[in-house]
């Protein structure tokens, strides 16, 4: 039983090894042949975040394109984004000042917002909480996870990151 159980393991990790690079050469085409900038914004963001868990120098890389991206056709939504990309690839490398600093940022730029904006303060409330958990702060942490899912909520957004505000 542990030898089926083991090789079932090495087995989904190979597979999961095997397909990233193919997410990524997904992404590099989609991005290549995207016509208007707020949608390579968007593919850049979603680069920058694939790379966070696995290879920091990229992610920031990726955010930060995405930031001058944005920032250039003043496309705020992809801006807020990336920053938001930023201050996650910043607690990931334990820099919790600078995570904040752009979590904090990222809620500035969120509060502009028209579309989205109850999704972007979601998302940076959720890191404000993380850095808060992490730095053992945790009354402050609960409270802005809770505004963080209370925003998410309210935004109809449906995407992986209400597992993230749980898991948390």
């Amino acid at each position: 039983m542990k030898t089926l159980f083991l090789s079932v393991v090495l087995l989904l990790i190979f597979y999961l090894c095997k397909a990233q690079p193919k997410f990524t050469d997904s992404l590099q085409h989609e991005l290549a042949v995207a016509k208007d900038d707020t949608t390579k914004a968007l593919i850049l963001f979603s680069l920058s975040q694939y790379y966070t868990t696995i290879q920091l120098d990229k992610s920031f890389y990726f955010a930060q394109q995405a930031i001058e991206l944005s920032q250039k056709v003043n496309y705020k939504y992809g801006e807020a984004l990336g920053i938001f990309n930023l201050a996650s690839a910043f607690d990931k490398e334990s820099n919790y000042s600078k995570s904040l600093d752009m979590a904090y940022h990222c809620l500035a730029i969120a509060e502009q917002l028209k579309y989205r904006k109850a999704y972007v303060m979601s998302l940076a409330y959720f890191q404000i909480g993380l850095v808060n958990r992490l730095t053992n702060n945790d009354r402050q942490a609960v409270v802005n996870q809770h505004y963080a899912i209370s925003l998410y909520q309210q935004s109809g957004k449906e995407d992986e990151y209400l597992y993230h505000f749980f898991a948390h």
